[in-house]
């Protein structure tokens, strides 16, 4: 059988060579898809309070059971309150367990880059971002015949 991108692939130990604009563009796009995946959010806050609406501070799960929790809107709206997340948009339980996997490969694919950055950069085989950035500002000239 002829071999082709559809019915073949690679060994897990299998090392395969890439051009480094590959390589940082497989970082961009894993990057851009994790990034698009952060929102800002504010978590629901609750409190305690007792069978004559007064708060309670800090109780045992023992006293818990005879308070009530109810929503706090001042811990929730707080500015103290606003954390960096990840959003999913699933509508039920199989399309956020399906995103959440995805994620995990995504993450660890970006793992397995900076190891495979690290790896270079021990071996010698990286240059610095100035040099490159010097490269990228020398003027290009192309003779057109």
């Amino acid at each position: 059988m002829k071999k082709t991108i559809e019915n073949s692939s690679f060994r897990p130990e299998q090392e395969v060579k890439v051009k480094g604009i590959d390589f940082l563009s497989a970082g961009l796009a894993i990057d851009g898809f994790i990034d698009n995946m952060k929102a800002y959010s504010m978590p629901l806050r609750y409190k305690w309070i007792d069978n004559d609406g007064e708060p309670v501070e800090n109780p045992t799960v023992d006293q818990q059971k005879d308070l009530k929790r109810v929503f706090d809107p001042h811990r929730t709206y707080s500015p103290n309150n606003v954390v960096e997340s990840f959003v999913f948009k699933a509508n039920n339980d199989e399309e956020l367990q399906y995103e959440f996997h995805r994620m995990l490969e995504l993450i660890e694919a970006k793992r397995r880059l900076f190891e495979i950055h690290h790896n270079e950069v021990e071996k010698g085989n990286t240059v610095l971002i100035e040099e490159l950035m010097a490269e990228m500002n020398q003027p290009r000239t192309e003779i057109v015949e």
